[in-house]
């Protein structure tokens, strides 16, 4: 998006049909900013250098898959560190199971998060072409 632009994470939710998984009170005041989005694949494993948190962060299977293979208390501790770095939304793609340490950190550092039952390359491709449009 140009410099100046923006789209509420609101019109996005409704545009995309989006599940709203935690974070209800929240949606009505972030604006995004930025057409580029992110998957946290390193930030899962603890490298945290150069994170944009002004994107959309996505995870699909291979995070999802990455996460569930930790215990509770290292799930806790990767997911917290990545909450707090702070960034608009998490969205879960493939209709994935969320996490209970997920709703803790969204809770914990006030970051929704939102469910598709889309295919995450499908979703990625759209949601980019979407900001890039608005």
């Amino acid at each position: 998006m140009e410099e100046g632009y923006s789209v509420t994470l609101k019109e996005i939710i409704d545009d995309f049909q989006l599940e709203i998984v935690n974070g209800h009170e929240l949606i009505d005041d972030i604006l995004i900013t930025t057409s580029d989005i992110n998957r946290p694949g390193l930030q899962l494993t603890g490298f945290m250098e150069n994170f944009d948190n002004y994107r959309i962060q996505i995870m699909g299977m291979v995070e999802i898959s990455y996460v569930k293979k930790m215990s509770p208390e290292e799930r806790y501790k990767r997911l917290d560190d990545f909450f707090a770095l702070g960034f608009p939304c998490l969205i879960v793609t493939r209709g994935l199971d969320i996490f209970e340490e997920m709703i803790g950190v969204s809770n914990k550092y006030h970051i929704p998060i939102l469910r598709t039952t889309d295919v995450t390359s499908d979703f990625v491709a759209g949601i980019i072409k979407y900001l890039n449009v608005q």
